[in-house]
């Protein structure tokens, strides 16, 4: 039997392995790779702004990883965050933050409605600011449903997903 493993080509390699050693037939096809988003005057103007903001939601390993790496392009260091409250959409986000010395809350379900109940999103007041971390199109819901709760909400669009061009 052929298996033909679309995940990026970053994160194929486990399920690669396993089916191997099953013994089938793996062929390594990505439809998916995250791109950085080039540096931007409206990145600048966000992380201009990163001091005022009470909570960072980050959405994915991916949204850390090139999170970081803007944060680094805006002079920036991953300390000068510490004394903000973060969430990570799961254990595997939250791992990716610590390595970055940063401690996250995640939820017990990894959803945006599951984000939406930590209790560190209940106790914010109407006006205070949140930024999100993410990719382009992922976890609209949940901004939508903070700013209608009057949050104030800065978006950081960090990755875009295309199609690998050697799969085209």
């Amino acid at each position: 039997m052929l298996f033909i493993n679309t995940r990026p080509a970053d994160r194929a390699q486990q399920l690669t392995s396993a089916l191997q050693a099953e013994g089938l037939t793996v062929l390594e096809l990505p439809l998916l790779a995250l791109e950085a988003m080039p540096w931007s005057e409206s990145l600048a103007t966000l992380f201009a702004q990163i001091n005022e903001v009470q909570v960072i939601v980050v959405v994915s390993p991916a949204a850390v990883e090139f999170g970081m790496q803007a944060l680094a392009q805006a002079g920036g260091k991953p300390e000068d965050l510490h004394n903000i409250q973060w969430i990570a959409v799961g254990d595997r986000t939250a791992q990716a933050l610590a390595q970055y010395g940063i401690s996250a809350e995640v939820p017990k379900v990894e959803t945006s409605e599951g984000m939406l109940q930590l209790p560190v999103l209940q106790t914010l007041n109407s006006g205070q600011c949140l930024a999100f971390w993410r990719g382009e199109g992922g976890r609209m819901f949940m901004m939508d449903q903070l700013k209608q709760q009057g949050m104030r909400i800065l978006n950081f669009v960090l990755y875009e997903r295309r199609c690998p061009v050697f799969t085209q």
